[in-house]
């Protein structure tokens, strides 16, 4: 059994401009612990939940609990305001 899954995340608006890795079309690969979930994803990029608006995994919307899995696409996308 896998110890550990590599995910490729993909940061829209303002979120992939801390990470020097990113790139805004392709993303980055990320290595985390099997059985992390997207909360745990979160966490380890430092990104405050509250910066988060949408996560999507394979392209389907996604709670903080869902559990990822090693080759996922994450997009996270910043909240959107307007009026």
């Amino acid at each position: 059994m896998a110890t550990e899954m590599t995910l490729r995340v993909r940061l829209f608006g303002t979120l992939g401009k801390r990470f020097p890795d990113h790139d805004p079309l392709q993303g980055f690969d990320v290595v985390l612990p099997a059985g992390s979930r997207v909360e745990d994803l979160l966490a380890h990029l430092n990104l405050d939940p509250a910066t988060v608006g949408i996560v999507s995994v394979n392209d389907r919307l996604v709670k903080p609990h869902a559990k990822l899995q090693d080759g996922d696409l994450v997009k996270v996308f910043r909240p959107i305001f307007g009026g």
